[in-house]
């Protein structure tokens, strides 16, 4: 939480989009909707949500963001321990 651009609802909405990852076989390109994670995350506001998305786009938590017909795909990033190069899930 070094980071103070971030809020509680962007650190929920990108566990959430690590819930989803996982759900989807851990493929690190996701397809999501909107509606769902707006539930999931407590965002009562698509303005909002897709505010709280493209932040975390430019702030480098995520690869990737394309609004498409049938939903989303975002393209995950993950960060990675410095001493051992593993991946941190």
């Amino acid at each position: 939480m070094a980071d103070k651009n971030i809020k509680p609802h962007h650190v929920i909405l990108y566990l959430n989009l690590l819930l989803k990852w996982h759900e989807q076989h851990d493929n690190p390109v996701l397809h999501i909707k909107s509606y769902e994670m707006m539930d999931e995350t407590n965002l009562g506001s698509r303005r909002t949500y897709f505010r709280y998305m493209r932040e975390l786009l430019e702030w480098g938590y995520i690869n990737g963001y394309r609004k498409g017909t049938n939903g989303a795909i975002v393209e995950m990033k993950f960060l990675h321990l410095p001493a051992d190069e593993q991946i941190v899930s």
